[in-house]
């Protein structure tokens, strides 16, 4: 298995520099947890990297994004999900309006530019043909190692309250700060909530309906994204980690950031129908 995550203070000083930037960036205290995975393969995370930023920092991207919000809006404004008994995961889903919104935005960017990333692959005609004949123990040693375990999940809310967005003084008075959980705590647990509901068949339906739209977008994204193929094909038949990596990248990645989108606009909408 050769999955692992390179930490900031594990990485060398370009690595760690652009993840320092990236979190300027995205405004977080800690980056969504494949970005240290992508860690592990520097020529091509700091090319990633630097066409992330030029695109997260160009106003039509911004147009992007909320065209993409706007779809997912429309489509869970009637959904009907359970509500919320709990009263500290109520008032701590109040409390973090603001965050959820924000984390939103990042995945929903982030999702735009991994469905470019995929279709580029693709349209390369980097097929199963092109691929080392044990691509298969790649997805198995993957999948062994999920970046979508609950402690890695929501890596970007952070840890304790307030460190993906700091609160004002006059936000924070309003609540029982007894009743206030860590934001990845209360992301974790309402994860865990929908899953029943995101497995409906309907929601699969919605998923490739949301996926067919983001590839339509893409081709209006700023800056097209590059990947050098032949460069990862070549170097998947020496070093085994890019075996993982390949998969990474056409199918284990963008599932899960569908997924992450999904269920943060399911939350949203659960945040909805308990304060009302």
């Amino acid at each position: 298995m050769y999955f692992t995550l390179i930490s900031e203070e594990e990485a060398d000083e370009e690595i760690k520099q652009a993840y320092q930037r990236l979190k300027g960036l995205f405004k977080v205290g800690s980056l969504p947890a494949f970005f240290y995975f992508l860690g592990n393969f520097p020529d091509y995370f700091l090319s990633l990297a630097s066409q992330i930023e030029r695109n997260f920092s160009h106003p039509r991207f911004r147009w992007l994004v909320n065209e993409t919000k706007s779809f997912l809006a429309n489509i869970f404004k009637e959904a009907e999900i359970c509500r919320i008994n709990d009263v500290p995961l109520r008032t701590s889903l109040a409390f973090y309006k603001e965050d959820l919104n924000r984390l939103i935005d990042l995945n929903v960017g982030l999702l735009l530019l991994v469905l470019a990333q995929r279709e580029a692959l693709k349209g390369r005609a980097f097929g199963l043909k092109s691929l080392p004949q044990d691509s298969e123990r790649a997805r198995e040693s993957f999948n062994e190692n999920q970046l979508a375990k609950a402690d890695l999940l929501w890596k970007e809310a952070g840890e304790g309250k307030g460190e993906f967005l700091s609160k004002k003084e006059e936000s924070i008075e309003k609540y029982d700060q007894s009743l206030i959980l860590p934001f990845d705590e209360v992301l974790a647990r309402l994860s865990l909530k929908l899953e029943g509901f995101l497995a409906h068949e309907r929601n699969f339906l919605l998923r490739v309906s949301l996926e067919r739209l983001l590839v339509e977008l893409i081709g209006m994204l700023p800056e097209k994204l590059q990947i050098d193929y032949k460069y990862l094909a070549g170097k998947a038949k020496e070093d085994p980690r890019y075996l993982e990596l390949i998969y990474f990248l056409s199918d284990a990645l963008p599932t899960l950031l569908t997924h992450k989108v999904m269920l943060l606009f399911a939350i949203e909408r659960l945040a909805k129908q308990s304060q009302s």
